[in-house]
């Protein structure tokens, strides 16, 4: 059986600023670029004219947030493949079990509350609220096959 590995908060933390850090970037990039064409159309010059120089100040500008993305991923990485050569982070079966036990309960817990807001809804003779409540139980619950029922025979009287 694999053994499951317990992530760091840290870990995901660094990934998540990475991400931040790269969207950044990106909109660094653009605010930049727009700059510098309202820059040269101000003073009668086009971007591709001064090509050299805008791309010396692109860079420049996005430079430090796409590096701080790239260190924050790479810490995250590293941390990561340190952690799994240590074994007290993987969860024992005994802590897979409670896990899915804990998830198990949660989940009749969740179906118990709503069994429970359809009973309240019947008394209450809310017939809108039991048809929403149904319809939430039916769409969750896998379906099951009833047995066919055969419909009574109509009787007809003699006269």
């Amino acid at each position: 059986m694999e053994k499951k590995y317990k992530k760091s908060t840290f870990t995901l933390v660094c990934y998540v600023l990475a991400a931040i850090m790269l969207v950044y970037a990106f909109y660094t990039i653009g605010s930049t670029i727009s700059y510098l064409s309202s820059y040269f159309a101000a003073y009668g010059t086009s971007l591709s004219d001064n090509f050299g120089d805008a791309i010396s100040y692109i860079v420049t500008s996005t430079i430090q947030p796409l590096a701080f993305a790239v260190l924050f991923f790479m810490a995250g990485l590293v941390l990561d493949e340190v952690r799994k050569l240590n074994p007290k982070y993987y969860l024992t079966d005994e802590e897979v079990a409670q896990l899915a036990a804990a998830k198990a309960a949660a989940k009749a817990a969740k179906k118990s509350a709503k069994e429970a807001k359809l009973a309240a809804a019947v008394e209450a003779e809310n017939v809108e609220e039991v048809k929403k409540v149904a319809e939430d139980l039916a769409k969750k619950a896998p379906a099951k096959k009833a047995p066919a029922k055969k419909a009574p025979a109509k009787k007809t009287a003699d006269k």
